[in-house]
C-alpha cells in the first residue's frame, strides 16, 4: 500500500500473537549514548557471508520469500533466526509480523513520517538514495521514538555513518553484502569502539577550586538539546592541557558550566 504522502508504508497488523518478538544479533559493545545495544541484521544469499556472521555473533538473516529452502538450509548447519521479505514487511518463520518497512527517497518524505502512528516495534528503513538524506535526519526524525529503527546499509562505512549520526546513532543496521570483508570490516569497527571505550573511562571527583579560564575558540554543539541535567561533553584541546567538560545548557539561568580536568 503506498501512503498518499508518497511514503511506500507497510502497517504490520499488531496482533497479540505477534506484539513483541525478541531477536538475537545485538551488539552490547556499541551502546552509544542511547544505552540501548546496536542490532545487525544480515541479508546475503552466500553462505561463507552467513558463516562469518554467525562466527562473530549476527545470527539474525534476512530473505526474500522466494529463499526459504536455503532458509532451510542454514537452518540445519548453524543457529539463526530466519527472517522473511514478504509484500513489503517482514515475518518470522512462523509468519508474524517482525517489522515495518518504508522506502524513502527525498527529504520531504522524511518530514512527513509520523514514526508513532502504526508502525511496528522494529522500523527497517529503505533510502533509496542516502546520499541525498543524511543519516542525522533519520535519527532526528525518530527521536524519542521507542522503536528500534534500522536502515539497510550496503557497505561497512554506510553502517558505521548510521551508527554515530548525532552522537546517538540508529538502534541497528541491515547490512546486504554478499562479500565476507563486508563482515569482517563491520566487526572491526566495533572492535575498536570497544578499545577506545575501555582505555578512556570516567571517575568521580571532587571541585577544589573554580577560577576564570579566558576566552577561547567557540564551538556550536547541535545535539545539546538532547542531554539531560547532568550530561555533557568530554573535551581535549590536546594532550598536555587536558581535558574540559562543558555540560548542557538545560537549567534556567545558567549559562554554562566548565570543568577542568588535569590529564
Amino acid at each position: 500500500m503506498e501512503a498518499s504522502n508518497g511514503i511506500k508504508e507497510i502497517q504490520l497488523a499488531q496482533k497479540s500473537s505477534s506484539a513483541s518478538i525478541g531477536l538475537g544479533s545485538s551488539t552490547p559493545s556499541s551502546s552509544g549514548t542511547s544505552g540501548k545495544s546496536k542490532r545487525v541484521w544480515v541479508w546475503t544469499e552466500s553462505k561463507q557471508v552467513m558463516t562469518a556472521s554467525v562466527e562473530r555473533g549476527w545470527n539474525t538473516f534476512i530473505f526474500s520469500s522466494r529463499s526459504r529452502e536455503l532458509a532451510d538450509e542454514w537452518s540445519s548447519i548453524a543457529l539463526i533466526h530466519p527472517l522473511f521479505i514478504q509484500e513489503g514487511a517482514i515475518f518470522d518463520g512462523e509468519n508474524r509480523s517482525v517489522a515495518t518497512i518504508l522506502e524513502v527517497s527525498n527529504p520531504q518524505e522524511l518530514e512527513q513520517l509520523q514514526p508513532d502512528k502504526g508502525l511496528g516495534e522494529n522500523v527497517v528503513v529503505d533510502l533509496l538514495d542516502w546520499q541525498v538524506i543524511p543519516a542525522e535526519n533519520i535519527v532526528a526524525a525518530f527521536q524519542g521514538s521507542e522503536k528500534t529503527v534500522f536502515a539497510i546499509s550496503k557497505t561497512p562505512l554506510e553502517a558505521q555513518v548510521f551508527f554515530e549520526a548525532l552522537e546517538q546513532g540508529l538502534g541497528g543496521v541491515v547490512l546486504k553484502v554478499e562479500d565476507v570483508k563486508a563482515i569482517l570490516d563491520l566487526k572491526d569497527y566495533f572492535d575498536r569502539r570497544d578499545e577506545v571505550s575501555n582505555i578512556l573511562s570516567l571517575t568521580k571527583a571532587t571541585v577544589t577550586s573554580v577560577q576564570v579560564a579566558g576566552m577561547g575558540d567557540r564551538v556550536c554543539v547541535d545535539l545539546c538539546s538532547l542531554m539531560r541535567p547532568g550530561e555533557g561533553l568530554l573535551v581535549c584541546y590536546n594532550s598536555i592541557f587536558g581535558y574540559c567538560v562543558a555540560l548542557s545548557i538545560v537549567i534556567e539561568l545558567v549559562l554554562c558550566y566548565f570543568t577542568i580536568l588535569i590529564a
